[in-house]
């Protein structure tokens, strides 16, 4: 055809091409002589093969027995031992192997095809049992190498990750699988340690402390030595942790929230293990006065502080630390008091200071004794509420004690130095038992009790308003003018030579003392100059 068109052909195709009818003819010859052959031969293998299928169907029946009776789907055969069965038995691969040619030889031969329903059904089983048990020996294996695991060295990601994917080729097991107790116990088996996984997670946190495994080992009855070098994850999953779950959840997690306390608490004492006050200088005499700023700052910081204390004493995982948590707790607001105490004094002792340097200035003396005079000046009617607050504060604890056993009045000797600047004793009369004669003080100074008298009731005028106000409208006014009189009155009674700063001897010498050396004595009584 090529030739006929004038087309190019290769010459060795062209001889092929002249050998070909040759090679069928040859073919031809060959496939009858084959054919003869065959027909020669046939009786023969026809008649072993049906010898070998006869032979084949008897080996068949008592592999079926032994396959029942001792095969790994035998009953009551526990999955391990199922499992070594399944690896030893090498009969089922011959006899399939048989079955594949002698079917094969009874449809060559045209001899009908004898059926092996039976073995079929094994190989499907014996298919199935070795996806089971291949996972099965691969997890178990898996868990076993675990128990060898150091405790310091535990991987739980790299466990986690190995129990994820065998549950995922679990789950995509044949649903026939299902029932078959190996699957069960290989079910069982990944998730008891995928339910472990957790709680091992939880122990291997840093905030376990011994006192937590001590607790664990209460729980559960079994001794952690986990400061042991050679401790291993065996060790710990010897112990019923599954049966505990939640109280060794429970512990775990305390040790967490413990840790955070811990934390906590160790930040508040470390913010006032190096604080420092800042002292302002006070005139000439040094730094005697806490600043307001930076003591503001302080005390905000303690407020910040006591606040979360309190939010640690209502935790309830405080335990191991709720004594010291107390103890701060108390420093704080105690110290906290002490500032907010020395703050007010510290005010007030200025307030009453400026009132008695106010009181000093001639603008404010009255030119004439008169009982019709007011107090005018706004500045110092602003003093008497400090004043009264600064003379009140200091003696109230003192005040108390007294007041319970007024009924003895011999019993302030004890008090006196804590309620008066310097009286240290008084006189009592001999025959009136509750009648003072003088007072003593600490130099063995004397006074007579009408100086002392005046003190007191210029420190309990100033107290009568806050209860009688609320009655008496015009209280507060009364109490000023009180005050005016009663100062007024001293001032008048005592005028006299005040260069030396003695006790002034009645009304003589009456121009020889000027207002303001008066009031410079009358603020050396006080305590203020």
């Amino acid at each position: 055809m090529l030739n006929k068109h004038d087309l190019p052909v290769v010459k060795e195709e062209t001889e092929r091409c002249d050998t070909l009818r040759y090679s069928w003819e040859k073919l031809q010859v060959q496939c009858a002589e084959v054919q003869t052959h065959l027909l020669h031969i046939q009786p023969e293998f026809k008649t072993e093969l049906i010898t070998d299928v006869k032979t084949f169907i008897e080996d068949c029946g008592n592999f079926y027995h032994e396959y029942d009776t001792v095969g790994p789907m035998a009953a009551g055969v526990p999955p391990r031992e199922a499992s070594d069965r399944l690896g030893s038995s090498r009969t089922f691969d011959i006899l399939y192997k048989k079955y594949a040619t002698y079917t094969g030889g009874e449809d060559l031969f045209g001899l009908p095809v004898t059926e092996y329903p039976q073995l079929l059904q094994i190989r499907k089983e014996l298919n199935l049992l070795q996806k089971l048990y291949g996972l099965y020996n691969n997890v178990i294996d898996t868990v076993h190498g675990y128990y060898d695991i150091l405790w310091v060295d535990i991987n739980i990601d790299k466990i986690n990750n190995e129990l994820i994917d065998f549950q995922n080729r679990c789950r995509k097991l044949p649903r026939a699988l299902k029932d078959w107790q190996a699957f069960e116990e290989l079910k069982k088996t990944i998730d008891d340690f995928n339910e472990m996984v957790p709680l091992l997670d939880l122990m291997t946190n840093k905030a376990m402390k011994p006192r937590h495994w001590n607790r664990m080992a209460e729980v559960t009855g079994h001794v952690f030595n986990v400061d042991d070098d050679n401790f291993m994850l065996k060790n710990i999953l010897e112990a019923p942790l599954l049966q505990f779950k939640e109280e060794i959840e429970d512990i775990c997690i305390s040790a967490v929230k413990e840790k955070d306390i811990e934390a906590k608490l160790k930040q508040v004492i470390g913010d006032w293990s190096n604080q420092e006050f800042t002292f302002g200088n006070f005139k000439n005499r040094g730094e005697l006065l806490l600043r307001g700023d930076t003591t503001g700052e302080i005390v905000s910081q303690m407020e910040d502080s006591l606040m979360l204390l309190s939010s640690l004493m209502s935790n309830r995982y405080n335990l191991p630390f709720k004594k010291q948590i107390q103890l701060w707790v108390q420093n704080l607001t105690n110290s906290s008091e002490i500032i907010e105490n020395w703050m007010t004094t510290q005010n007030l002792g200025g307030i009453w200071r400026l009132c008695l340097l106010e009181a000093t200035l001639p603008s404010n003396y009255p030119k004439k004794p008169s009982d019709s005079a007011t107090l005018t000046n706004p500045g110092s009617r602003s003093c008497i509420e400090p004043m009264r607050l600064l003379m009140s504060y200091s003696v109230v604890s003192c005040l108390l004690e007294i007041l319970g056993q007024a009924s003895d009045s011999h019993t302030i000797q004890a008090h006196l130095l804590s309620v008066f600047d310097n009286i240290k004793t008084v006189k009592f009369h001999e025959k009136f038992y509750d009648a003072i004669l003088a007072v003593f003080s600490s130099e063995g100074e004397t006074i007579e009790v009408g100086i002392l008298g005046i003190q007191l009731i210029w420190t309990e005028m100033p107290l009568m308003p806050d209860i009688r106000c609320m009655i008496e409208g015009k209280v507060m006014q009364d109490t000023n003018r009180g005050l005016r009189k009663l100062l007024r009155n001293l001032s008048f009674s005592t005028i006299g030579d005040l260069t030396k700063w003695k006790e002034p001897k009645g009304r003589h010498h009456h121009n020889t003392c000027s207002p303001e050396g008066y009031f410079v004595w009358l603020g050396s009584i006080f305590g203020v100059y």
